[in-house]
């Protein structure tokens, strides 16, 4: 197999980052009860062979817009983290370049799991992946 183009390669870890999502580039632009925003700036090396996106580059900003949503959703769980029971996702079109958006929504909340929606857009606003997952709130 031959490449058209040389492998790219993603940034190496540094010390500062504070876990997969830092790697992969994810951030947290926006939030509000029950909300959040997520962005990510897109290189080459999030893309597949086709190249679009890669799915788990997308599964990543789905997964971060839910916890954004989660751990900043309100004032009694301000800052509570949350892990990933399921996450059920949808990859609707593909996208290349630029930028793109994750917005994450709390839908129900219980003693110890929550529910979230979260989408992933394009810079035009059109939806390029979504998903529903189940979260395990952390004491």
């Amino acid at each position: 197999m031959t490449l058209a183009t040389p492998p790219v390669t993603p940034p190496a870890p540094t010390p500062d980052m504070r876990g997969f999502g830092d790697y992969v580039g994810t951030r947290t632009i926006a939030i509000r009860p029950n909300w959040g925003l997520v962005e990510l700036d897109l290189d080459a090396w999030h893309l597949n062979g086709i190249p679009t996106v890669h799915g788990g580059v997308l599964l990543t900003l789905l997964d971060h817009a839910c916890g954004a949503a989660l751990t900043h959703g309100s004032d009694k769980a301000l800052g509570r983290a949350a892990v990933t029971l399921s996450l059920n996702a949808s990859f609707v079109r593909g996208v290349t370049g630029g930028k793109i958006f994750g917005i994450g929504t709390c839908v129900k909340r219980g003693r110890s799991i929550a529910f979230c929606d979260a989408q992933v857009e394009d810079e035009t606003g059109r939806l390029i992946a979504k998903a529903s997952g189940s979260f395990k709130m952390m004491k």
